[in-house]
């Protein structure tokens, strides 16, 4: 329960989502919760909470910054509304939950896992740790790279792991 002119609360949560994807993931939490919403600027909505038995009516102001946090505030509509018997919290809590619910499902919050090794080395690493080593069925190569320290084959591994990796 909060005390405060207006009485509200506030939460913050970071999640594993861009801001573009956020910004329809809370669009849609607020459908979902039967919030009407407004978005006055780009990163940030203003949704409105039907009154109820525990007050006249709530606000709540979002915002999502490029990192993926989420920051919600809950208040009362009226000024002169000292106490909230614990309604913003509660607001605060379902919007995050709606929240946290839909963004395990968007599909960019499954992102790739790096393929670390047991030593925790990734692929590109295991790559320039071991170099040009001399295979016993191979013979050692003689070119320029050699003479600078970089193996031909470091190289054609190098050219491998990237043309692997996609753009995005």
């Amino acid at each position: 329960m909060s005390f405060g002119f207006p009485a509200s609360s506030t939460g913050s949560q970071t999640f594993n989502l861009g801001q573009r994807e956020l910004l329809d993931v809370v669009s849609q939490a607020f459908s979902n919760l039967g919030w009407s919403y407004a978005s006055p600027l780009p990163n940030q909505f203003l949704a409105r909470i039907s009154p109820g038995i525990w007050s006249w009516g709530e606000k709540m102001s979002v915002e999502i910054s490029y990192n993926g946090n989420v920051t919600a505030k809950s208040e009362c509509l009226l000024i002169t509304q000292c106490l909230d018997w614990g309604k913003n919290g509660r607001n605060v809590r379902a919007f995050f939950n709606e929240v946290s619910r839909l963004a395990s499902m968007h599909p960019s919050a499954k992102l790739p896992i790096a393929a670390y090794d047991d030593n925790k080395m990734t692929p590109v690493e295991r790559v320039i740790k071991e170099g040009d080593r001399p295979s016993p069925d191979k013979p050692p190569s003689n070119n320029s790279f050699k003479q600078s320290g970089i193996g031909l084959s470091f190289i054609s591994k190098i050219e491998g792991l990237v043309h692997c990796v996609s753009p995005g």
